[in-house]
């Protein structure tokens, strides 16, 4: 759950139009009545602020905005510009008929809240989760009728559109029906896909931070700490450090995307800015770059290498980036009775696995793409291990398990990459356990206690959400009775209050076992409005929820607390120290850390192997921000208005072609884009096309047609012209020889077209390529083969085929694109027939389409137009 809130406008919005109730509601507006005006942006305590206009006429709302309007105001700590403005009518009542009504949520479900003239002394009703609010429950209190009707229709409302928290202050009931005066909420931000269609969300004109509270305005705003940090409680850590440190956090954003920007690893960006940067990892614990930073500790001249698993094939260059490589996880030492189901994509989680005889430790998996097995690494080999689509199935068919344990199992990507695995010891258990709100943190703490005390037995992150599956309680009841730990770290965070059942336990005498608390977020105190730290629970709605008061609390109740984040880890040293000095821990004996095979990705990044590319690509680029072809941005081809036959050359040449080469490619695919049903490849397509087959079975059927006697013969022709032209061959030599050979003249013959009906492909051809090729001298030689074999058969004359290869021939040799070995390389290779299967798959799909639009039925040829020759004996 998450807890936004919206503004007093959209609140109501959503009252009047969705609220089902016996009660009248009232919601009239009419500019001649009196009004009252007030700004709309999360500002609470209007009217003691003086920022309520009351009973005022449209002048004096216009008067009363005005003076206000986009002008800088202070309202309590925070300095802004009010821009919102909310103008209702404006309802006479007296003070008998002001209500306050309240819903929020809890833990255990939702209070309903609701008195006579505000909320000091209001009735309390406790909705259970699932269950539903009546109106006998509310008149038993007991209110009004008419009220009882709107508060259960407000719970209603409340539960319909997730609102998290709904107060109206003051309700006036009248005669008239029920007036909403002034209304506060908040919603459930994560139930926006539940409830779209009534709740928009942004992209629908909605947002929830176009009308927020002033904008907050920090002192000392040019600050010299630019903490660039991932993850929300990191990035509390961080700031709580700072603060306590005395510096400021400043251009937070701007160093993030100029980083971004700047691109590679940080020691890269460091050089390339011109910024000293020092790159530390699992060597020391987060915050200590804080003192580092502002001069509080010395920065070490070189950070000590961990002597982890696969470090032997790194030297000392390497190894900083391998410090820096994240997303790797794996599970150790896993019982043969004890089974893990990774959440979402396994593969990580999985893969780094190290080998073991039994397979049992990980047997399943979940994805959102449905029930199916999935191919994982196991140590050096592969296996198949079953994925649910949900997370019940996998439950129901294997053991549960939750967050880390070292030497029994983890969850996921839990405990980090496996530098961090290791130099956590996380391959056996340790003595100190701990409990925290944030998944990213709980890794945090798995370094400093690592670094600081034997090691951890057991670590469970409950989530940030306002009301997580676990309370921290549970989990330190869990850790006071389980005989291995001797000591319990607790990571809390500002927003809610389940430490102070922490302080509880260790009062009542329920928890003896040492407990070192923190809770992140003091930085809180910085800000003079309310802040939500990402989590959906890391918001104090209270003073008590605050992160410093908790923190105090839990030291007065018998807690270890440091002053601040930077000194959670020598605190848990002091404790651990003692509790081995009195003999309570027995430090964990040390093992050497298993051996886990090194992923091959990772170990390419490193630079350990190499590995020959089973595919080689010279035309195409996609990996990057923008499709490449032949070396240019997709961008620029549109930009140049490259056309068809600029993309062609780019693709299947490598080259960007003249404009006028690229004209005749594009007039080559027209020509050959159809030459009617009765051709074999346009006939076979039909024939699927009417069979029922799809697109693709029907052009691919048609295409099989092309060959060396129908539309295939290009290459053909322009390598026997080519041929001849070279080794200066005449003409008449060449046809004399070809007849002697008994061989056809691919590219001459036509069963329709002759001398005397020529064919107006090959003459429009003609004419471009005469008028804009810079050479034709194989086209010339094909015209006078030609002369000379019209001479002979007037049908004998060079066809479409063969004059779009001897002119590409002629292209190719003399645009100045390519040597002549790559000329003919390419006519060699069979590019030139691509123009006539490209060109031609236009017309194949256009009649596959004219069959399936004309609903033609199965074809069956005509007997009689089939020659039935059978043996004389069988006809008899």
């Amino acid at each position: 759950m998450s807890a936004k809130a919206i503004s007093e406008q959209t609140g109501k919005e959503f009252l009047y139009k969705y609220i089902c109730t016996a009660a009248a509601v009232q919601n009239r507006f009419c500019y001649a009545n009196r009004l009252v005006v007030k700004p709309d942006q999360l500002i609470k305590r209007r009217g003691k602020l003086g920022l309520v206009g009351i009973n005022l006429d449209l002048q004096g709302v216009r008067d009363w905005v005005k003076t206000r309007l986009m002008k800088e105001t202070m309202v309590a700590e925070a300095k802004g510009v009010l821009k919102n403005f909310l103008i209702e009518p404006f309802v006479e009542h007296t003070q008998d008929e002001e209500f306050y009504v309240c819903v929020y949520a809890a833990r255990e479900g939702d209070y309903v809240l609701f008195h006579h003239e505000g909320g000091v002394e209001a009735q309390r009703l406790l909705v259970a989760v699932d269950e539903k609010l009546s109106e006998e429950q509310v008149t038993e209190n007991p209110p009004q009728p008419l009220l009882a009707s709107f508060i259960v229709g407000l719970f209603n409302l409340y539960e319909d559109l997730y609102f998290t928290y709904l107060e109206i202050n003051p309700l006036v009931v009248t005669g008239d029906g029920v007036y909403v005066l002034d209304m506060a909420a908040k919603i459930d931000a994560t139930a926006d896909y539940i409830c779209k269609a009534k709740r928009p969300t942004s992209a629908d004109g909605w947002t929830l931070r176009a009308v927020l509270a002033l904008k907050l305005t920090l002192p000392e705003p040019p600050g010299r700490i630019w903490p660039p940090h991932g993850g929300w409680a990191r990035g509390r850590g961080l700031a709580d450090t700072i603060c306590d440190l005395g510096g400021q956090t400043y251009d937070y954003a701007k160093t993030i995307l100029s980083l971004h920007h700047a691109g590679g690893s940080t020691r890269k960006v460091g050089k390339t800015t011109g910024i000293p940067i020092h790159v530390f990892g699992t060597e020391t614990h987060m915050t200590a770059i804080v003192g580092m930073a502002m001069g509080h500790r010395p920065i070490p001249n070189q950070p000590p290498m961990d002597a982890h698993t696969a470090n032997f094939l790194l030297n000392s260059s390497s190894n900083a980036v391998h410090r820096q490589l994240t997303n790797v996880a794996a599970t150790f030492k896993t019982p043969a009775k004890t089974r893990t189901a990774s959440f979402s994509e396994p593969r990580a989680a999985t893969e780094a696995t190290p080998p073991k005889k039994s397979k049992a430790g990980f047997p399943a998996g979940t994805s959102p793409r449905g029930d199916h097995k999935q191919k994982f690494y196991w140590g050096h080999k592969e296996i198949l291990l079953p994925v649910y689509k949900n997370m019940a199935d996998a439950m129901k068919k294997h053991s549960e398990v939750g967050g880390i344990k070292p030497g029994c199992f983890k969850i996921g990507n839990t405990g980090g990459m496996l530098d961090n695995i290791l130099a956590s010891k996380l391959y056996r258990p340790g003595s100190v356990a701990y409990v925290s709100r944030s998944g990213g943190m709980s890794n945090e703490l798995n370094n400093i206690i690592s670094r600081t005390t034997d090691g951890v037995y057991e670590g469970v992150a409950i989530g940030g959400d306002r009301y997580p599956g676990s309370t921290f309680m549970d989990h330190v009841l869990r850790y006071q009775d389980t005989a291995g730990i001797q000591m319990i770290v607790v990571l809390g965070e500002i927003g809610g209050t389940d430490e102070y059942r922490i302080c509880e336990g260790i009062g009542e005498g329920r928890i003896t076992k040492p407990v070192v608390c923190w809770c992140i977020g003091t930085c809180a105190t910085m800000f003079a409005s309310e802040v939500q730290f990402g989590h959906a629970g890391a918001c104090a709605n209270q003073a008590s929820e605050t992160a410093v008061v908790k923190n105090q609390a839990l030291r007065d109740a018998g807690a270890y607390v440091p002053k601040s984040f930077d000194e959670l880890g020598d605190v848990i040293k002091t404790v651990y120290d003692e509790l081995v000095a009195n003999g309570t821990i027995v430090p964990a004996q040390e093992v050497p850390p298993p051996t886990v095979p090194m992923d091959y990705s990772w170990a390419r990044e490193l630079g350990l192997i190499r590995k020959p590319a089973s595919f080689m690509t010279s035309i195409c680029d996609e990996r990057g921000q923008e499709l490449i072809y032949a070396g240019m941005p997709i961008t620029e081809v549109f930009k140049e208005e490259m056309g068809l036959g600029g993309v062609l050359g780019l693709l299947w040449f490598q080259r960007r072609l003249p404009r006028y080469a690229c004209q005749f490619i594009e007039m080559c695919l027209m020509v050959t884009a159809d030459h009617g049903p009765a051709v074999s490849g346009a006939h076979n397509t039909i024939v699927c096309a009417r069979a029922g087959k799809d697109l693709i079975s029907s052009l691919t059927s048609g295409l099989l047609t092309i060959g060396d006697r129908f539309g295939g013969a290009l290459d053909a022709a322009a390598k026997q012209f080519s041929k001849a032209f070279d080794s200066s061959m005449l003409p008449m030599e060449f046809v004399n020889k070809m007849k002697k050979d008994g061989k056809l003249i691919m590219g001459i013959g036509h069963r329709v077209k002759s001398i005397n009906n020529p064919d107006m492909r090959v003459q429009i051809l003609k004419d471009f390529v005469i008028q804009h090729f810079p050479s034709t001298q194989l086209l010339d030689y094909a015209l006078n083969v030609e002369k000379i074999t019209t001479s002979k058969k007037p049908n004998l004359i060079l066809n479409v085929d063969g004059f779009i290869g001897v002119a590409f021939v002629d292209l190719l040799r003399t645009c100045g694109g390519f040597t002549r070995d790559e000329a003919d390389e390419f006519v060699e290779i069979g590019s030139l027939n691509g123009i006539f299967v490209l060109g031609r798959s236009i017309g194949f799909i256009g009649h596959y389409l004219d069959q399936k639009r004309l609903k033609q039925g199965l074809y069956r040829h005509p007997w009689d137009d089939i020659s039935y020759v059978l043996p004389e004996h069988m006809s008899m």
